[in-house]
């Protein structure tokens, strides 16, 4: 909180709320709060150790507006510390419904606040919001809009929400959740 607080008080172009919660009650949880406290017509996520490229926000507007569309995604890049820092190349994403082939980081997608309203609360069982978010767009028959750059760049580790949990254990708490 206070490096946030840092960062954000010597910027004057964007209103800002910083909200600390009390414990770890989980990422779900989390973005829950986060979007019951949010106001904007464009609702985005990104972990708290992962990178927005410069830019990410522009381009994705750019792209809601060009598209019409109420939910859009990009691809990302990968990077990590276990060997000094390493990034990967660009992931490009693979749409197949009703979710994405590869689980597309909650960070890469901006929702309209309308898609948003349809889809929040997340349910704070689920380790992870993305698979989540892609199936409950497309029941709500919203097919997302590719931005063909890069939206984010995801901090691998030994804990992130999904590599702690095997795929099929993951997946079935989507489809209990669903």
């Amino acid at each position: 909180v206070s490096i946030a607080k840092r960062i954000l008080s010597s910027q004057s172009t964007c209103k800002y709320k910083i909200l600390a919660l009390e414990n770890n009650a989980g990422k779900c949880n989390a973005y829950n709060k986060a979007y019951q406290n949010s106001t904007g017509l464009i609702i985005t996520l990104i972990g708290a150790d992962d990178i927005a490229p410069t830019f990410r926000t522009l381009t994705a507007l750019k792209a809601m507006i060009s598209s019409k569309s109420s939910y859009v995604y990009g691809h990302y890049r990968t990077f990590e510390f276990s060997n000094g820092f390493q990034i990967s190349k660009t992931t490009k994403l693979l749409l197949i419904n009703p979710c994405f082939y590869n689980a597309v980081p909650g960070g890469t997608s901006f929702l309209s606040r309308t898609l948003a309203d349809l889809i929040f609360p997340i349910p704070i069982s689920l380790p992870a919001e993305d698979w989540y978010i892609s199936y409950q767009a497309y029941m709500n028959n919203v097919t997302p809009y590719c931005v063909n750059d890069c939206l984010l760049y995801y901090r691998v580790h030994d804990f992130n929400s999904t590599s702690t949990k095997s795929r099929p254990v993951y997946l079935t708490a989507i489809k209990r959740e669903i």
